[in-house]
């Protein structure tokens, strides 16, 4: 009996040993786990309607720290208070945000153990300190109600491998242990400020119909800005006709005198180019102007006392006068001035550089200004007709015995109530352009803009040329 037995007793490890092995190198299918979740909404109460709040935060690994960007709705608009509640007005942005949690179905149930987070990626941004591995932190969203109660949340990990749409991903709802798979595109929570904001800062349309941009490159000297002398390099206008565009181009000569230079292709392309992206002037980040300042720039007044913008010196801008309806100014950088025709003025002065370091770029920045202002010639009176002279020589005699009378301006009445009806449609197109001037001092008054070098070299661009 002691014999069979040991006998027996090796044989019985060395078969354990054997199907230890077999199943550690055989491709065995994974378990499934069995949930309830699955093939349910992840959020399933979840409502729209109800978000006020959306909190984005991100590990950004050139940095080696978590981004974070916060968006709060006040009303009918949508501020971001890490950016000085300027306005997040890119729609496309916010929509997609807002629904991206929205019928998001569990497609799979993947793990429980909390150990498999790094695994799959999906590791609170807010442990950050205590990662393991910095790889394995998710991208999180947060969306909360009026009263700041967090009504979805959610943790993108990696990526499901060999999914044909490229869309599953591994994810977690915050404080659970969880891991779930659904489809879902993480590339929208995104804490960047660029993807927040629109770049049409000059909130051009469409309809929107240029008379001209005039670039004028000149330079102050910032140490000195208050009584600085004006180096200007050139001055170019382009002028937007019915069936072409008309560019003249200025420098200055060996006198110090402005004079008429005829322009290159390459140069009238260049400068066709740069008219070209006031369309969109993207921007990394905004300042806030002081309080004064802002007041005085929504609600322009010639009584206004000049020492009010002195504080924009240190920023590379100085006041010249009130003209167009609002003041003016100088940039140590030049400035691009925009004119439509419907009267608004939109002055773009290039300040000083940024000293911050912004985004992790070793790319100079600049502050931007903007001023819109109003000139009213810009929208042309209609010609009068003028009377037929059919009374050989006896309208005058007739006129002074009629005495002074606006009809007899005109050949018919007809013609009286189609001049009469274009001037009243100017003085509508007068009303309209000086509330969109208004509209839009309202919107740049607040703000210095922060631009890359790269933009200020696309509105002003030096021209390669020696005479300039």
């Amino acid at each position: 009996m002691n014999h069979a037995f040991r006998t027996t007793l090796p044989m019985l490890v060395i078969a354990a040993a054997a199907a230890a092995a077999a199943a550690w190198v055989y491709p065995w299918p994974k378990a499934i786990i069995v949930s309830d979740a699955v093939n349910k909404p992840l959020f399933e109460d979840f409502n729209t309607r109800s978000v006020r709040s959306i909190r984005v935060e991100t590990y950004n690994d050139d940095r080696n720290e978590i981004e974070r960007l916060l968006v709060r709705r006040k009303g009918e608009s949508w501020l971001l208070p890490t950016h000085n509640d300027f306005v997040a007005d890119n729609g496309r942005q916010l929509g997609a945000v807002v629904n991206l949690l929205l019928d998001k179905t569990v497609l799979e149930k993947r793990s429980d153990n909390q150990e498999d987070h790094l695994k799959y990626g999906v590791v609170d941004p807010a442990d950050i300190n205590s990662a393991v591995n910095r790889s394995s932190l998710g991208k999180k969203i947060s969306l909360a109600d009026r009263n700041n109660k967090e009504i979805a949340s959610l943790i993108v990990g990696l990526p499901v491998k060999n999914d044909p749409k490229q869309l599953k991903h591994y994810v977690r709802i915050p404080g659970q242990p969880s891991v779930y798979v659904v489809e879902i595109d993480p590339r929208t929570i995104n804490p960047d400020f660029r993807a927040w904001v629109n770049p049409n800062l000059l909130k051009l349309t469409q309809s929107t119909r240029l008379k001209d941009v005039t670039i004028e490159s000149y330079r102050l000297n910032p140490e000195k800005i208050t009584d600085a002398e004006r180096e200007t390099i050139y001055q170019s206008q382009l002028t937007v006709n019915e069936q072409q565009i008309d560019i003249k181009l200025r420098s200055t000569g060996d006198e110090g005198q402005m004079r008429d230079v005829e322009s290159t292709g390459d140069q009238q392309q260049t400068l066709q180019q740069a008219a070209g992206s006031i369309t969109a002037i993207p921007f990394s980040d905004v300042l806030a102007k002081s309080k004064p300042v802002a007041k005085a720039l929504r609600k322009p007044a010639e009584n206004t006392n000049k020492s009010t913008f002195e504080s924009m010196q240190k920023y590379g801008f100085r006041a010249t006068q009130f003209d167009a309806e609002t003041w003016q100014f100088e940039a140590v950088g030049g400035s691009v001035e925009v004119r439509t025709a419907d009267g608004v003025v939109i002055s773009i002065l290039i300040g000083a550089i940024d000293s911050q370091a912004r985004n992790n770029s070793l790319k100079l920045n600049h502050y931007l200004m903007l001023v819109a202002g109003f000139d009213e010639s810009l929208v042309p009176m209609p010609e009068k007709p003028t009377r037929s002279d059919n009374s050989d020589g006896n309208d005058e005699d007739n006129d002074a015995e009629d005495g002074d009378s606006a009809s007899d301006d005109f050949e018919n009445e007809d013609d009286q109530k189609v001049y009469l009806r274009k001037v009243a449609e100017r003085e509508r197109q007068l009303k309209i352009g000086r509330q969109r001037a208004s509209a839009l001092n309202e919107s740049f008054s607040k703000w210095y803009y922060i631009v890359s070098e790269d933009i200020v070299s696309r509105l002003r661009p030096e021209l390669k040329d020696t005479e300039l």
